[in-house]
């Protein structure tokens, strides 16, 4: 699939693809933006400032800003594979305890939710319910861009950072009560109002099946010009 500055990313099972850098996507200005694989779906920018840089990203100021999308069936994994895959900035921890959500499926904390954060460890935790179920082997490294994808494959949790395998781990719950509820980029599920992400985003895909490690790559290499990787 053609994206911004001719890059080719895995087209087959790609149901969600939101591209700052893609003015079909997001065109610099305004509170919403959109889903390139179902144009209907919008999402709703709240407290968010655009960053030319990098071709285009979207900046997250850490205290109020997130981006907001409806349910949608296409994001009911059920107990069968998918595959999150997100472009980040992040400007680091500001706190102990404090949890710093890239992006958030579900209702709440504890029940019905899929998560992905960074807390003072540098690395990113991965939840169902609130319950702890990956914990990436490699840092989240402040002040870089970075690629993180996260995965389920054949019952396995995986994780790779640029490109390359990180860690996996057991896991065949059923994840379709998530998708009964919205999906947000940069805070938690619920009320909005703790867990913001400090930092920018380029781009997030998600896909209805796992990514093998070859087009884990391929992914990478299509945008990691971008970054000047």
């Amino acid at each position: 699939m053609g994206l911004a500055h001719g890059a080719n990313i895995v087209n087959d099972g790609l149901v969600f693809l939101v591209d700052a850098a893609n003015p079909r996507s997001y065109p610099g200005s305004g509170t919403s933006c959109t889903n390139l694989k179902n144009l209907s779906q919008a999402g709703t920018l709240n407290s968010m400032t655009f960053n030319s840089n990098k071709g285009g990203t979207f900046l997250f100021n850490g205290t109020s800003g997130y981006i907001e999308f409806a349910q949608s069936d296409s994001l009911k994994f059920g107990t069968g594979d998918f595959c999150i895959s997100t472009w980040y900035f992040w400007r680091g921890k500001d706190g102990s305890g404090r949890y710093d959500r890239l992006w958030f499926l579900g209702n709440t904390f504890t029940s019905n939710s899929l998560s992905c954060n960074v807390r003072e460890t540098n690395r990113f935790e991965l939840r169902v319910n609130d319950v702890l179920r990956l914990n990436t082997g490699t840092n989240v490294v402040e002040n870089t861009w970075q690629n993180f994808v996260f995965q389920r494959s054949g019952g396995q949790f995986q994780s790779y950072f640029n490109g390359v395998f990180d860690t996996q781990s057991s896991n065949t719950q059923d994840l379709d009560n998530a998708g009964d509820y919205t999906f947000r980029i940069g805070v938690e599920g619920g009320t909005p109002n703790s867990s913001w992400w400090d930092g920018d985003i380029n781009s997030l895909n998600i896909y209805n099946k796992a990514l093998s490690a070859q087009e884990v790559t391929q992914n990478y290499n299509a945008l990691k010009g971008r970054f000047g990787l």
